[in-house]
């Protein structure tokens, strides 16, 4: 929480001459102004309501599950080495099955392992410490930033309504 919780106490406390905006305010309106190409930057980060719903524990728990379970079924095929019957197929398609499911758990292993270093380096570009920060709390808080950013917008756009009305 300190990435968003430094930058916002930055931008909202620092208060214009008028006291009815903020730096906040001002980053709006200087992007709607001058840079109207990144005013909807957040249509870019369309998924990082997902992304600060992702619990890295969770994941991490589920494969170490997925893994053991794995195990446990290689276990168990061998002493089904030989079918008891010639009606039985289990240990001859479990077999298939375990050689295909340890071929997408590697898949996964390795996508969850590049997934981790990935948020890792966008947590230390945004000079937070990864090993404080939470991807949920990391992306939870630049859901929130772009909330505070459109309410600014409005805001704005609302004070230079009442602007005109009263001039």
């Amino acid at each position: 929480k300190q990435w968003y919780q430094r930058r916002v106490a930055i931008t909202a406390g620092t208060k214009a001459a008028d006291n009815r905006s903020n730096m906040l305010h001002f980053l709006a309106n200087t992007l709607d102004s001058r840079y109207p190409q990144w005013v909807n930057f957040k249509d870019d980060l369309r998924d990082l309501e997902k992304a600060r719903r992702v619990s890295d524990d969770q994941l991490s728990k589920q494969l170490r599950g997925m893994k053991k379970s794995l195990t446990n079924l290689k276990k168990e095929l061998e002493f089904h080495k030989a079918p008891d019957s010639i009606d039985d197929r289990f240990g001859t398609e479990m077999n298939v099955f375990l050689e295909y499911a340890n071929d997408e758990y590697e898949k996964l292993e390795a996508t969850y392992t590049n997934m981790g270093k990935c948020v890792q380096e966008i947590i230390t570009f945004f000079g937070e410490d990864p090993k404080k920060t939470t991807a949920e709390d990391f992306f939870g808080d630049i859901v929130t930033f772009c909330g505070d950013f459109e309410n600014a917008r409005l805001e704005n756009t609302k004070m230079k309504e009442a602007k005109k009305r009263e001039e």
